[in-house]
């Protein structure tokens, strides 16, 4: 299975995963909403059972019944408020500690009037707020569970990794994003090629000349060059630099003659093939790339797949690093090394140059025969006039 089989797997993977976790959301707000409504009848059934609590109960005067009377209508007025002002599921959690705290005052209620009330109205009193605290206590187990129990790192890690794949989509598919003040300044019109294709041989010199595209002329002494929105071209660079950036290159191939003192970043490139020798390789992005490059420094993938990298067996180069894979003593399959098929390439190369010498021998041989063939025809030509000539004079003659 390749990086790309991966990579969809997982991506696959994850969507589903976030599918699970918006259904559980959803199942959760509709089972808030569920446990407010019920709570709303709770409260509205506890207001009556305890308006039958004070009504029913044989104080010892009227005066001490109406005093917890209006001590318990004070907290009910709150709870009713507080009722009004609850149109959010989200505030359920808060509800319930607030109806904790109106208990609490209320337990503190009946205690004080303990002196007040006779046994049994104490006794029935107390059993029917045990039953209302009992269900407060029930709805709150049953309508706000408490979650399973997770370390606080490891849930932020959770949260800004769903936070970091959300953000890489998004940017992913919003790809005329406007380019941040870094590109810009990359990026500069006077150090970039830009928005050309289908066009082979184009050369860029280091004194700034673009040969094979009109109306682009560069800054002299470029010490950055950037290519930025390549499509089908083949392209020379002649200059010395110490930076490259090559951004929406596709089906290009791009060569790099002297060598480059700093970095090579490649970003967004698909289906290209980079030759040159620098410092390091940045690939960011990037699918399909065919890299002769001769790296020091090394290389670094990021979201990369699909990468060949060729060498020579005789040199020595530095390591691929790809952030996407951190399995130890497992090669990562968004690229591969060759050594054989560069050997290949090579020869190909120098039969290529053989060819071309042979030929170039074959028409300098050819060319050599030709005046030669020339030389003789003018000879035969010369003969047969200076005969023509003669006979003519013996003509004349006679």
């Amino acid at each position: 299975m390749d990086g790309e089989a991966l990579f969809l797997k997982s991506r696959r993977e994850r969507e589903e995963s976030r599918t699970q976790r918006h259904l559980r959301t959803q199942k959760i707000q509709e089972k808030r909403q569920l446990a407010l409504e019920l709570l709303k009848e709770r409260l509205k059934e506890w207001n009556s059972e305890l308006d039958h609590i004070v009504g029913t109960a044989s104080t010892s005067s009227e005066e001490e019944k109406r005093i917890l009377r209006i001590r318990f209508a004070t907290h009910d007025d709150r709870l009713t408020l507080l009722r009004k002002e609850c149109l959010s599921t989200d505030s359920l959690s808060s509800l319930l500690q607030v109806l904790d705290h109106h208990s609490d005052n209320i337990d503190g209620c009946l205690h004080d009037e303990d002196e007040s009330l006779t046994v049994p109205d104490f006794g029935f009193f107390h059993s029917q707020f045990s039953a209302c605290q009992s269900r407060l206590d029930r709805c709150r187990k049953e309508k706000l569970p408490r979650g399973k129990f997770i370390f606080k790192r490891y849930r932020q890690a959770l949260e800004n990794s769903d936070q970091a794949l959300e953000r890489s989509e998004a940017s992913k598919k919003d790809k005329a994003k406007a380019p941040t003040e870094s590109q810009s300044k990359r990026f500069d019109p006077s150090r970039t090629l830009s928005d050309i294709q289908n066009l082979d041989g184009v050369i860029v010199h280091g004194n700034g000349l673009v040969e094979g595209v009109d109306g682009h002329q560069l800054t002299s002494n470029l010490t950055s060059f950037a290519l930025h929105n390549i499509t089908n071209c083949k392209i020379v660079l002649r200059g010395f630099y110490q930076s490259i950036h090559l951004l929406s290159v596709s089906e290009s191939s791009i060569i790099i003659e002297n060598n480059v003192d700093g970095a090579i970043h490649a970003t967004e490139c698909h289906h290209m093939t980079l030759r040159s020798t620098c410092q390091q390789l940045r690939l960011h992005g990037s699918t399909g790339l065919d890299c002769y490059v001769f790296f020091k420094g090394g290389a670094i993938l990021e979201d990369c797949s699909r990468i060949n990298f060729w060498k020579r067996r005789d040199t020595s180069m530095g390591d691929v690093r790809d952030f996407n894979w951190l399995k130890n003593g497992v090669p990562s399959p968004n690229f591969v090394v060759d050594e054989e098929n560069n050997e290949d390439m090579f020869d190909v190369e120098k039969n290529e140059a053989d060819s071309d010498q042979t030929n170039e021998t074959i028409q300098q041989e050819d060319t050599v025969a030709f005046q030669d063939k020339s030389i003789e025809s003018l000879s035969m030509a010369e003969k047969d006039i200076q005969t023509t000539l003669n006979t003519q004079d013996d003509e004349d003659e006679l």
